[in-house]
């Protein structure tokens, strides 16, 4: 069933209420927390009535509890809709007192949160297939990504080895001098396209990993885009720290991930920092991603994956790094930024 259908089922039970002379005016109520304002999926009455529906579902909703009132030759009556995430009020106007009419009522409510309920779950679904969605383009794009890195691979290494090869030769400085920034420019475009390939498969096995590599991985892959943003981004790796048990490629996509969520906190247009460190702790590596973004309620949504106020990008380092053993914490301050972050324990590597 449609969220119109749901409505139109509401507004028609609405009418017959009226038809059957159980009440002057009815109406359900959804409360919008954007517009501060009510929806409303059913008002049946006349006119005049209106008005006063709209302050009674105001008083039910501010209250949280149901109103019944005498008013001049009649009642006026409320209730609150709670559904699972969609809240409002059935609000009635009548002069007739009947328990079969309160009854009425009372069934008309079950039916609003039911449809409240219905419109969750619609919501949740449609927030879900983008995500599926989504989830199946990455997986498409990270299997191109891999057929690109290896066809590259191949003439990248004859083109680093015939600059090395010809630098063996007695050629005049000049020369010399572009065939070393050939071989240069060269080993960097392997070590993005090495980049690429652990980055893009990410299903591997468990290995005893050196976080800063993860770490820096990720920035090889992040850093020009940040920077072409007008975001300056500043790293400060503890040196020699112990291993973790852990999937290096899901590592690294991890600390992409962050990095992201960090880029997409910064007002568009606006200057930004990014900073990112690792510290050894008694028992554990610290990983910690901050960004000057502004502070939401949205930011300390975590691991609400189909929350319509929660980022991706968030969800899927929560879920990489808490399969890792890891512990993810969120520390905002309106008017310093957001810092998440990572705990991942030690583990002895054999000797």
């Amino acid at each position: 069933m449609s969220q119109a259908t749901t409505e139109a089922a509401l507004q028609a039970a609405a009418q017959h209420l009226v038809i059957l002379n159980a009440v002057e005016a009815v109406g359900v109520a959804w409360y919008d927390q954007s517009r501060r304002d009510f929806i409303w999926a059913a008002l049946v009455g006349p006119t005049e009535n209106k008005t006063e529906l709209a302050s009674l579902a105001q008083r039910v909703f501010n209250t949280g509890s149901a109103i019944r009132e005498s008013r001049a030759g009649g009642w006026v009556w409320g209730a609150p809709v709670n559904g699972t995430t969609l809240h409002g009020a059935l609000v009635a106007i009548g002069s007739s007192a009947s328990a079969s009419h309160q009854g009425l009522l009372d069934v008309l409510g079950e039916a609003a949160v039911l449809a409240a309920d219905l419109a969750t779950e619609r919501q949740r679904s449609a927030r879900l297939h983008r995500w599926l969605t989504s989830a199946g383009r990455s997986v498409a794009a990270g299997n191109l990504l891999m057929g690109f890195a290896h066809r590259i691979n191949n003439p990248l290494t004859t083109i680093i080895g015939e600059a090395q090869l010809l630098q063996t030769e007695p050629l005049n400085p000049s020369l010399m001098a572009s065939l070393g920034a050939i071989e240069r420019a060269g080993q960097r475009i392997r070590t993005t396209v090495q980049a690429v390939v652990q980055f893009t498969n990410s299903n591997g096995a468990l290995e005893y990993t050196d976080v800063n590599a993860t770490v820096e991985t990720a920035l090889g892959l992040v850093t020009s885009q940040l920077e072409g943003a007008g975001v300056r981004l500043t790293a400060r790796l503890t040196p020699n720290l112990p291993s973790v048990h852990a999937n290096t490629a899901a590592l690294s996509e991890a600390w992409v991930h962050l990095l992201i969520n960090a880029w997409q906190a910064i007002p568009g247009g606006q200057a930004g920092e990014i900073r990112l460190a690792t510290t050894n702790r008694n028992g554990y590596i610290l990983v910690t991603v901050s960004d000057s973004g502004p502070v939401s309620v949205r930011r300390r949504r975590l691991v609400q994956p189909f929350a319509s106020d929660t980022r991706g990008e968030l969800f899927l380092a929560w879920d990489i790094l808490t399969r890792a053993g890891g512990q993810v914490i969120v520390a905002s301050r309106p008017g310093i930024g957001t810092t998440i972050g990572v705990r991942l324990p030690l583990k002895t590597a054999p000797k």
